[in-house]
């Protein structure tokens, strides 16, 4: 059975009354010397009297195009839209990474990545699904590679041929210098640090706070985790 478990409307900040909107337009797109009685006809039978927009009135006639327009839109779009999952959540009890799929629609603007898959990490990616959209490991590997580091990766939902299509070589711990924690998969939740250590790995990034710091540290490895101090030399 299908349950709605939380509703959640949010509105950006701006409010103005339909009529400042109509005459706000017709200054805009209507030569001053033509009758605007058709005009303010035309905006009272939608019977709306109040709007919301993202931005204040005055800067939409700054907007010279269309894609300056849909550049407000994704961006505004995208604030809203995280705004409106995340009190849903709230309202129904649940987290971010209690969702399996999220559906998005519009016809405001257009966006690629779609809007869903940008709100998606601002909510918070859920580990142990098989997605890449706008994962922060492209902009690892290429800072990485950047500064000349090997960059390669370990991911169990995804195929060599994926992950080379996607510009990574597959490789597994042992046999990096440097292990970098991206996504809090239940495959990576326990690995052997010992092991790790007795191989090549001096230096391990947690990037999700998923591994215990005394562990790590323990098996003689350098560990920097978010917002958790670090020793600065490796046993």
């Amino acid at each position: 059975m299908t349950t709605i478990a939380g509703v959640r409307g949010v509105l950006p900040e701006h409010r103005y009354s339909q009529q400042a909107i109509t005459e706000a337009f017709a200054e805009w797109c209507l030569p001053a010397e033509r009758d605007r009685r058709l005009l303010r006809r035309f905006h009272q039978n939608a019977q709306v009297h109040t709007r919301h927009t993202v931005v204040p009135l005055e800067r939409y006639q700054e907007l010279a195009n269309f894609g300056e327009s849909n550049d407000v839109f994704i961006e505004q779009g995208t604030a809203l839209g995280a705004r409106a999952v995340t009190e849903a959540l709230a309202a129904a009890g649940l987290a971010a990474d209690d969702v399996d799929l999220i559906l998005f629609t519009t016809v405001t603007g257009v966006a690629a990545p779609s809007l869903d898959a940008l709100i998606a990490p601002l909510v918070g990616f859920r580990p142990d699904v098989k997605v890449d959209i706008l994962s922060p490991a492209y902009a690892l590997r290429d800072e990485l590679r950047a500064r000349g580091a090997t960059v390669t990766l370990e991911d169990p939902y995804f195929t060599d041929d994926e992950l080379s299509r996607a510009g990574f070589a597959r490789g597994n711990a042992e046999a990096a210098s440097v292990v970098v924690l991206n996504t809090a998969h239940r495959h990576f939740a326990r690995p052997d640090f010992s092991a790790w250590r007795r191989a090549a790995v001096e230096v391990v990034m947690d990037g999700r706070n998923l591994w215990n710091q005394a562990d790590v540290e323990a098996a003689g490895l350098l560990y920097f985790g978010i917002g958790r101090p670090a020793r600065t030399e490796r046993a």
